[in-house]
């Protein structure tokens, strides 16, 4: 979407220091702000067709409080030149993405790993007693903050459980990231889908940032070959460095089984495991050293 700056700053007068921010949006403009005196992301959304499911994002993160999610600061429509368009307002947040960061660091160890499992789970919790699905975990859509901070961004996909769905029934493939999404997900099962599948996404960060690649996508980008391949079985016999009696990597086959019926999904059930991992390595959950 191309980016008219000087109609925005007249439609946002209250906004200084207004600049396109160095980060992709999806189908929205995303540009720093100062409002206030407090530095702020302004998220403007143009095409018609997204304005459902970008008010649903919004409502959804009205309703939630924790720490790993970003609350909305503002949101409505303004006048920008010619167009109606939807905008949002978030805190500013200064971090990088877990994709850059495995990307300059490759992985995370053990203690890492169980920092971030801890966050997310709890995060994915949340979600879930407020009957949402955010449905695009990936290392993309997770800012790394320092000193200990991990927060879940870009709700543009979130499904509510209790509203009808956005996403088409009669569609052969729904919404999702291909190596990420559950395979309920990207075959629309919408009966089916629910907190799971972002539990089943969780798993797949937490083996990409253990072994440095998506474990779907290792035969290559070819998105049928990973559907195959996450539709035939879990991710299993990862080689985890102090991971006793390879705990970990048995967690993470547990919540990537193809299934939803034959996956681990008891929130307490994986809090355990977790203790159970620290109490036999010896580690302790701490954020990536290099933060």
């Amino acid at each position: 979407m191309r980016v008219n700056l000087s109609a925005i700053r007249d439609a946002f007068p209250e906004f200084t220091n207004l600049q396109p921010a160095p980060v992709k949006g999806g189908q929205k403009i995303v540009l720093k702000a100062h409002r206030n005196g407090r530095p702020v992301a302004l998220k403007i959304v143009r095409k018609v067709q997204s304005h459902p499911r970008i008010q649903r994002e919004i409502a959804s993160l009205q309703k939630l409080n924790h720490p790993a999610i970003l609350p909305v600061l503002d949101f409505g429509f303004r006048r920008i030149a010619e167009i109606n368009a939807f905008y949002i307002v978030e805190p500013w947040i200064d971090g990088t993405t877990l994709r850059a960061y495995l990307a300059n660091h490759h992985t995370l160890n053990l203690g890492e790993l169980l920092w971030l499992a801890e966050h997310l789970f709890d995060a994915c919790a949340h979600l879930a007693d407020h009957h949402l699905v955010h449905r695009d975990i990936k290392p993309e859509n997770l800012m790394l903050l320092p000193p200990d901070r991990v927060i879940l961004i870009d709700f543009g996909l979130v499904r509510v459980l209790d509203e009808e769905s956005l996403t088409a029934t009669g569609l052969f493939k729904g919404v999702g990231t291909v190596g990420y999404a559950p395979p309920e997900q990207f075959m629309n099962l919408k009966a089916v889908i629910d907190y799971r599948a972002d539990l089943y996404a969780i798993a797949v960060v937490l083996a990409e940032a253990a072994t440095g690649i998506n474990p779907f996508r290792m035969q290559g980008p070819n998105p049928v070959r990973i559907m195959k391949a996450m539709k035939t079985s879990p991710i299993h016999d990862l080689d985890i460095p102090d991971d006793p009696d390879r705990r970990f990597s048995r967690l993470i086959e547990d919540l990537t089984r193809p299934s939803p019926a034959h996956r681990l999904s008891d929130f307490d059930q994986i809090l355990q495991r977790l203790d159970e991992i620290k109490q036999k390595s010896g580690m302790q959950p701490a954020p990536p050293s290099l933060l």
